[in-house]
């Protein structure tokens, strides 16, 4: 084998390797006919076993979500060096399973960590929510999904307790009608999705899906959003079965805040 074919080759493994390791989140969109659910003998305590990508599920050690204890959570204003660049931009959302789903249609959207920039790849939400503040569920959590130019994987959480009617969230419930297929919202202000005090907690964790992939930046917002009981209703009625993980144990975790 001659060293040009050889370099050739080379080349093409490591694109190869880049292109799939910066492969986007996959939330329910992609899992339409998966084999696993959120119930019965499909559901969370089994995910383990149902296939050998999905063996994180059940062997991994830094899985979400988690319970976050005030008590145990460890101030440190470096490590919570998070910036949100959040913009008005136009959104598509497919006709999925479990819950809504926003992929934004221009890449404007990011967070940066420290000096690593996050490009926002989708939005979807969760009834109740997935993680718990002393051991206190909210109605709803709102995920941000992010990925850097390396794959690596960040995740802004977002709670909502009962209170206002939100516009923002108005425009997003507006889109799961009876209808069937793929629909569009033009110009949403995601921002607005956000509490004023941006105040969090950080931790290493996993996709709260499987293949329960390890190794996710998570940033929980402390205070919450609102949102109105009919819009909680309409949210239901559209979604009726729970699609939130179980606690994982935290085991050695350390767990940040912004002091």
């Amino acid at each position: 084998m001659s060293r040009k074919f050889f370099a050739i080759l080379l080349f093409l493994f490591v694109i190869f390797v880049i292109a799939h390791s910066a492969k986007p989140y996959q939330t329910d969109a992609g899992e339409q006919n998966s084999k696993w659910s959120y119930s019965g003998k499909t559901g969370p305590e089994y995910w383990g076993n149902l296939d050998p990508s999905y063996r994180s599920c059940a062997k991994g050690l830094q899985q979400s979500p988690i319970n976050i204890d005030k008590n145990e959570v460890i101030e440190n204003s470096t490590l919570l060096d998070i910036q949100f660049h959040y913009f008005s931009t136009g959104f598509v959302a497919p006709d999925t399973k479990y819950t809504i789903e926003l992929t934004p249609e221009m890449k404007q959207n990011y967070i940066k960590i420290g000096e690593e920039k996050y490009l926002l790849k989708q939005i979807h939400f969760h009834q109740p929510s997935e993680h718990q503040i002393d051991l206190k569920k909210f109605p709803l959590e709102i995920h941000f999904v992010h990925q850097n130019l390396n794959g690596e994987i960040a995740v802004v959480g977002v709670f909502s307790d009962v209170g206002r009617l939100n516009p923002t969230m108005e425009r997003v419930l507006n889109l799961i009608p009876s209808t069937k297929g793929e629909k569009r919202i033009e110009q949403l202000n995601i921002d607005a999705l956000l509490p004023e005090e941006k105040t969090f907690y950080r931790y290493q964790g996993s996709f709260t899906i499987p293949p329960c992939t390890e190794r996710v930046e998570w940033i929980i917002f402390k205070t919450p959003i609102e949102m109105s009981t009919q819009q909680f209703r309409s949210f239901s009625e559209k979604f009726p079965q729970a699609n939130a993980r179980p606690l994982q144990p935290i085991n050695k975790r350390k767990i940040y805040t912004t002091p």
